[in-house]
């Protein structure tokens, strides 16, 4: 059993621009864990102006300055304001050198006899694209449709339906990943966006015979009810993943995710990863979040689940444990490997993801994979008084706590005479 220590950030600059002697690592007067706390309640537009706070501060504004962007509708203006450039260059009609490049990559294709993983990428579907793009993706599934296992589309919604239409003939695939854009019709004609969505359901219902692994992901504020409502039993499915989403206001009738969970209780793998697209409606126009949960996982036992991933929320100003966190652990019942995406600032969070996996008479996982923004004893503490079965802890970290003035050396010559339960009489630290 072993800590593996994460690299440590650069000290901030100064006002003048070089680096400061001394930086500072946390004000002596707040424990680092309130003001990590502190942090994820300031907005990112307000953030910038903590930067010089402390290291803390420091770090996790570069985190946010640089992590993923996604460009939704909460602020347009703000957007608009740093845009100082446009190009666009979209050939308006097809071009003889376009449909000669067609053929020619078609030919070159139908030759490739040992190509069993496709990926493809059309986020930005415009206009002229169109009667171009889905005969060229037509002819190229004929090629290599039936020999294909692995298939990843990065597509707008209603191209991705457009194109589940036409249901590619895809007899030996067995893994499905769908990134799925904004919709288009979803804004401008919600009836059509409904029986459009039902053809991807269809698509994904015909692979039945042969998927073991199903990926749905989306950042984009779309809404994947009549899906869920449509996807029939698929036997041969092992791991899911979701990282989209997940709340009343994208998927307003849990009913539908609720039958489907139901269905597939047999899956060994599992990723929920919530993911932030938009700004939420008034709570009074929502389902409670609670009740919604409960629908959602009502009757669902993942019995065979062994492997789960859960992420954390990286929106600034939200809770950091998404509320699902508080019901997956309750119907997972003999999880062996639990892996927390995102760095977790505070024990009461960390309490707050384990606790559910001890109810029920649940077995708690053997194997955890987790990083912590600051390591202290009471964070030991709390995962193997929590989780006494615990075999591997694989934890990464970016501060040693010093509570009561111990230095890091100290602290590390402390954990390596240390035996936890569940260490099997290892010392934690190597």
């Amino acid at each position: 059993m072993s800590l593996r220590a994460g690299g440590k950030a650069g000290p901030p600059l100064s006002r003048t621009g070089t680096h400061s002697t001394t930086p500072s690592d946390m004000p002596g007067d707040l424990p680092a864990e309130l003001w990590l706390r502190i942090v994820y309640l300031i907005p990112d537009d307000h953030f910038a102006s903590l930067f010089w706070v402390n290291r803390a501060f420091y770090q996790l504004a570069t985190e946010r300055k640089y992590r993923h962007l996604v460009l939704d509708d909460d602020r347009p203006s703000a957007v608009l304001a740093k845009l100082e450039r446009i190009d666009l260059e979209t050939s308006q009609f097809a071009i003889p050198e376009d449909v000669t490049l067609a053929d020619r990559l078609l030919t070159g294709l139908s030759g490739l006899q040992n190509v069993n993983e496709l990926a493809i990428e059309w986020m930005m579907a415009s206009a002229p694209e169109i009667p171009f793009c889905f005969p060229l993706l037509n002819a190229l599934f004929q090629s290599l449709g039936q020999q294909l296992t692995t298939l990843t589309l990065r597509m707008g919604l209603d191209q991705l339906c457009q194109l589940a239409e036409n249901g590619p003939a895809l007899g030996s695939l067995q893994e499905l990943s769908l990134h799925i854009g904004r919709s288009e019709l979803s804004e401008t004609r919600p009836e059509d966006a409904t029986q459009n969505q039902e053809k991807l359901a269809s698509f994904i219902n015909g692979l039945s015979p042969t998927l073991r692994k199903l990926s749905l992901s989306s950042s984009d504020h779309v809404r994947l009810e009549p899906p869920y409502l449509d996807l029939v039993f698929l036997p041969h499915l092992r791991s899911l993943a979701f990282h989209l989403p997940f709340d009343s206001h994208h998927i307003a009738n849990p009913h539908g995710l609720n039958s489907f969970l139901k269905l597939h209780t047999t899956i060994s793998e599992l990723s929920l990863i919530p993911c932030h697209c938009c700004k939420r409606p008034p709570k009074s126009q929502l389902m409670d979040t609670d009740e919604w949960l409960q629908e959602v996982f009502t009757g669902v036992d993942f019995e065979e689940l062994r492997t789960l991933e859960l992420g954390l929320n990286t929106l600034g100003g939200d809770s950091r444990v998404p509320p699902v966190a508080r019901s997956i652990g309750t119907v997972a019942s003999n999880l062996s490997c639990l892996t927390i995406t995102g760095v977790l600032t505070s024990v009461e969070d960390l309490d707050v993801i384990l606790r559910p996996f001890t109810k029920n008479g649940n077995s708690t996982p053997k194997k955890v994979v987790l990083e912590v923004h600051v390591l202290s004893r009471q964070v030991l503490e709390t995962i193997f008084k929590t989780l006494p079965n615990l075999e591997t802890l694989d934890l990464t970290y970016r501060w040693v706590s010093k509570a009561g003035n111990c230095d890091e050396g100290f602290f590390v010559q402390d954990l390596e005479g240390r035996v936890y339960p569940g260490s099997g009489h290892h010392p934690l630290y190597s």
